[in-house]
């Protein structure tokens, strides 16, 4: 097969905008400033100047948490496209920031359709951060997307003072969807049946917001 390059970029309904480096058969390192600035280098030297502006590198912490993403949902919903020159998607999740095989943990195959949700019977784990890609495929071969990034934090509810910071505002913003049966307040535990909001999910939403966020 032979591997093109798309000009789309990936992303997801749940997700923010996120920096990352490009993935596919290669990864450049945004560990560090100084890693950054090799990458850049190396970019140069591999011809691929036009990936230059994902070289993005936070001092600040509060600046890494905007880079990496934050999301509440357990089970999100991911999108990409519109590509019409593909005929099937893979969709590939990692944990961690790493395109590294040994770290998948999800990798739906021959999607049909420009999206994919998270099963509920095989939910990312919270307070934890994934990469994930896309690849389109046709007969002459493949498109592969750029890396994205992204943590989920169930518990970081009401977002207002910054992603993956919590206070108050978070708990009461639980407490409200709860008393109303909103599915992100009915989704913490399961234990009792998908969207069923009972005490367990106020426990298990006190657990999350005593973790704290990455």
């Amino acid at each position: 097969m032979v591997r093109r390059t798309g000009a789309w970029i990936a992303r997801t309904a749940a997700l923010l905008a996120v920096a990352a480096w490009p993935a596919g058969c290669e990864k450049y390192s945004q560990d560090s400033a100084q890693a950054v600035v090799e990458s850049a280098k190396q970019m140069v030297a591999e011809g691929r100047a036009d990936r230059l502006p994902t070289s993005i590198y936070a001092e600040l912490e509060r600046e890494r948490r905007v880079l990496r993403g934050y999301i509440t949902s357990v089970t999100p919903t991911f999108t990409w496209g519109p590509d019409p020159q593909n005929d099937k998607w893979h969709v590939t999740i990692f944990e961690g920031l790493t395109t590294d095989p040994s770290a998948i943990v999800l990798a739906p195959r021959d999607l049909t359709t420009e999206s994919y949700v998270v099963p509920a019977s095989t939910p990312l784990a919270d307070a934890t951060t994934y990469t994930w890609l896309v690849v389109g495929e046709i007969i002459a071969g493949f498109t592969y997307s750029e890396s994205r990034t992204f943590t989920v934090c169930y518990a970081d509810c009401d977002q207002s003072t910054g992603p993956g910071v919590l206070d108050i505002f978070d708990f009461l913003c639980f407490q409200n969807s709860f008393v109303n049966g909103k599915p992100y307040a009915c989704d913490c535990d399961t234990t009792t049946g998908q969207l069923v909001c009972d005490i367990f999910d106020f426990l298990c939403f006190q657990d999350a917001f005593v973790g704290g966020c990455p």
